[in-house]
């Protein structure tokens, strides 16, 4: 089993660059959890609460995205997939928020 400095992903400059750079799993998650881009994400957050979601999505379509798959070389699509890193990314966004109430069945509720 490898570590989690032996995983290594492809990250981009945006959601449309072709160009990725390959970093480890830990700089990529370090990244995430660190505020490197803390405030453009309150920003988008604002936007959304704001209601001006087209904003929201310009500014985050500019964020730095990563391939949790594996390595690429070029566009993160199939044909350019190199090697894999074996980590499945679960993507839920526009999903119903799911809540569980002691007493009943999981109810959803909309945002």
């Amino acid at each position: 089993m490898k570590t989690i400095d032996e995983i290594f992903v492809s990250v981009y400059g945006s959601v449309y660059s072709r160009e990725p750079r390959t970093s480890s799993f830990r700089q990529v998650m370090s990244d995430c959890i660190q505020p490197v881009h803390a405030s453009a994400v309150e920003t988008i957050r604002r936007y959304h609460a704001e209601g001006d979601n087209e904003a929201a999505q310009r500014l985050k379509r500019a964020l730095p995205c990563f391939t949790p798959a594996g390595t690429f070389e070029g566009a993160h699509a199939v044909r350019n997939f190199r090697k894999p890193s074996h980590i499945v990314g679960l993507d839920y966004d526009h999903v119903p928020t799911v809540t569980r109430s002691s007493a009943s069945a999981p109810t959803i509720r909309t945002r």
